[in-house]
């Protein structure tokens, strides 16, 4: 039995992030580009633009895993941020991405 999963061309992983990115921005209504550097001022550096777009369009195969931690913490982080809508609390995307059936 074989247990290692071998994958052409980048880590699987890569291919959920940019989907969630994708959503991010769509949610936002920016570009994709303008949501990695949104996502490098959020978070004070530490997940630089170049970083991430080497993952994306670049030719990162393997994302270092504490770079892959950040930007799961901070999608969580993004997803369950309230804002006010007049007098209550909205969450508006988890509200706005449609689940698959």
């Amino acid at each position: 039995m074989n247990t290692s999963y071998n994958f052409r061309n980048k880590d699987p992983i890569i291919d959920v992030l940019r989907t969630l990115l994708q959503t991010m921005a769509q949610i936002e209504g920016i570009s994709f580009n303008a949501c990695l550097k949104r996502i490098q001022r959020d978070t004070n550096d530490n997940l630089k633009a170049t970083t991430l777009y080497g993952w994306f369009k670049g030719g990162t195969r393997y994302p270092q895993y504490r770079f892959v931690a950040r930007l799961t913490l901070y999608l969580n982080q993004y997803a369950r941020r309230p804002i006010r809508v007049g007098d209550r609390q909205a969450y508006p995307a988890l509200r706005t991405v449609k689940r698959a059936a």
